[in-house]
């Protein structure tokens, strides 16, 4: 499960220059989220926090993963997750 969740990560590290909601997604999800946003993001614990809070927000479990996959296959990020990414901006 960790590596599709790379690619969802490194779509909000670069989509991001430089929030809180409690969790619905499995620990094990938000916490591969956090280690892959953490590595593509600089480092940026502030962003990574709140894109997984409002894509959290935004989209069920099986979405959250659906988007993942999409993006992990080559697919830019939907609409959604560029929304959820704005909102940490």
């Amino acid at each position: 499960m960790r590596r599709p969740l790379v690619a969802l990560s490194i779509a909000v590290g670069l989509l991001l220059p430089a929030c809180n909601h409690q969790a619905h997604y499995p620990a094990d999800v938000v916490q591969n989220y956090m280690d892959a946003c953490m590595a593509t993001s600089g480092g940026n614990e502030v962003v990574c926090e709140c894109t997984i809070n409002q894509l959290q927000k935004r989209l069920s479990l099986e979405e959250f993963m659906k988007e993942d996959a999409a993006m992990a296959r080559g697919q830019a990020p939907s609409a959604v997750v560029l929304e959820a990414v704005a909102a940490c901006r």
